[in-house]
């Protein structure tokens, strides 16, 4: 069964538009895991749930990618490092209770066993082959290394608390920049609404994030993903 998290919504009725949602780490974590995926990964996630990502020419640049010839590139690693870019912080992102890489092979490091052994200095590579020596001894990488995180949490505190407003600023509950967000926003009618969100939800708001100043409302609100009257 996939796995959903709960959040609560306060809304504003007449603009029906979400003033900030209510979230502890677990949501938290997977929207600050946003900034970890390179863009070729956006656009390849976007196609592979039918929700295409429209950033400027990046999409023809990236079909480019795909169709020209291999004798083109200095080798066919090339492409998949192009077509399939690893995140930096795969290892993090791995504690996330929503994947959005949940069908992608994990990352495979790799290292010069040579440097491993004799250097101070080390050098690790995402791809194996010709594609990249090593940058000490410029022989090829090929050793797996293996990285581990620990905790449950992966970038904030397994107790943290924040208000996440509809353009998607982190907000302590305790600041006084609340007042000043009903304020600018004329707010005077609010209901709460309890959303229960999963993966076809978060994607969205990914690629939403990318071109809109309202992704939470117009993510979340859209459809009402497992909303329950209060």
């Amino acid at each position: 069964m996939e796995n959903r998290i709960r959040l609560k919504a306060l809304v504003d009725k007449r603009s029906n538009k979400i003033i900030f949602i209510e979230s502890g780490n677990a949501f938290i974590d997977v929207l600050l895991s946003f900034l970890t995926i390179p863009l070729g990964s956006i656009i390849k996630l976007g196609r592979e749930h039918s929700a295409q990502v429209e950033i400027g020419c990046m999409n023809n640049l990236y079909s480019s990618v795909e169709e020209i010839d291999v004798c083109e590139l200095r080798s066919d690693a090339c492409r998949e490092m192009l077509l399939l870019p690893r995140n930096a912080a795969e290892s993090h992102c791995k504690n996330l209770v929503l994947q959005i890489y949940h069908n992608a092979k994990p990352t495979r490091y790799l290292a010069c066993w040579y440097c491993l052994k004799n250097s101070t200095r080390k050098f690790f590579n995402y791809y194996r082959g010709d594609i990249a020596p090593c940058g000490v001894c410029k022989r090829y990488t090929c050793q797996e290394i293996t990285f581990s995180v620990d905790g449950s949490s992966a970038f904030v505190k397994e107790r943290a608390r924040l208000l996440i407003t509809d353009d998607l600023q982190l907000i302590s509950p305790c600041c006084t920049s609340i007042v000043s967000l009903f304020t600018n926003l004329g707010v005077n009618r609010t209901e709460e609404l309890n959303l229960n969100i999963g993966i076809d939800e978060v994607m969205s708001l990914l690629i939403s994030s990318l071109v809109s100043k309202t992704p939470l409302s117009e993510t979340l609100l859209k459809h009402k993903p497992g909303a329950t009257d209060q």
